[in-house]
């Protein structure tokens, strides 16, 4: 008898009793102060709990790696919603927002005029130097003074570099 009752009890158990939620990862994702589900995933689910999965926020614990991965993606839903989760995709790419990532391209081209200075014991000297190599606010890089001369300097902004003394 006990089959029996507990036959009946999973036909009688609502079919709809677990949700499904079915996530299609993106490739990538800009990264921004708060990183959710919906930025990383189309996101399939009931109309009730669809609202809940999107806010879900990801830590940046999740992705100090630069990758979200399914894995930990998994995880953090299994822990927030205990709905059956499917996810199509094996991680999300977190990259950095196109603001960032100009202060990190080449300030400085090779060619440009720059003036180039040296400071020691509270005494600074500037001159102009042709820059020899492309590069970024805290690189070092080779000028050219006078005729042909080359020193490297520190690039401190994008017409200044300081003379490695």
């Amino acid at each position: 008898m006990t089959k029996l009752s507990f036959i009946l009890a999973l036909l009688l158990v609502p079919l709809n009793a677990f949700a499904e939620v079915i996530l299609y990862l993106h490739p990538q994702v800009k990264m921004n102060e708060t990183i959710r589900v919906k930025n990383i995933a189309k996101v399939e689910a009931p109309a009730e709990i669809l609202d809940m999965i999107e806010n879900i926020e990801i830590g940046k614990n999740l992705f100090s790696d630069g990758i979200i991965c399914r894995e930990d993606i998994m995880r953090l839903l299994k822990k927030n919603s205990g709905e059956i989760v499917f996810i199509h995709g094996n991680g999300v790419r977190v990259i950095e927002d196109s603001a960032d990532a100009e202060k990190e391209s080449a300030v400085i081209k090779a060619g440009e005029s720059i003036t180039l200075s040296a400071e020691k014991n509270g005494i600074k000297i500037s001159m102009r130097g042709i820059v020899v190599r492309d590069g970024k606010v805290g690189e070092t890089v080779p000028v050219k003074v006078g005729n042909s001369k080359l020193v490297r300097g520190k690039i401190l902004s994008e017409k200044e570099i300081m003379l490695d003394i």
